[in-house]
């Protein structure tokens, strides 16, 4: 399992330095991975990311659930609502 999974890893970064496109959505749904924990760690709901953040709660869910259709910069948002640096 370990062996398909770093050959499933290899496949997508040589496709990433590829295309562009391919890379920008890893990015932002790598980010969005990492952020969702330390939400969770910190006890917030998305009711209250949404609060920080000034937008309706289903935005954050759909930070947390479409990554890959969400801006960067609402990304950024998020994190700076969690605290994050």
């Amino acid at each position: 399992m370990n062996e398909e999974k770093d050959w499933l890893e290899e496949l997508s970064d040589e496709r990433a330095a590829v295309d562009p496109e391919y890379a920008a959505t890893a990015l932002r749904a790598d980010l969005v991975l990492r952020l969702l924990p330390l939400r969770k760690a910190l006890g917030l709901t998305q009711e209250d990311v949404a609060k920080r953040m000034n937008v309706p709660r289903p935005r954050v869910a759909d930070i947390e659930s479409r990554p890959h259709k969400v801006s960067l910069d609402r990304i950024a948002a998020y994190a700076v609502a969690l605290g994050a640096r």
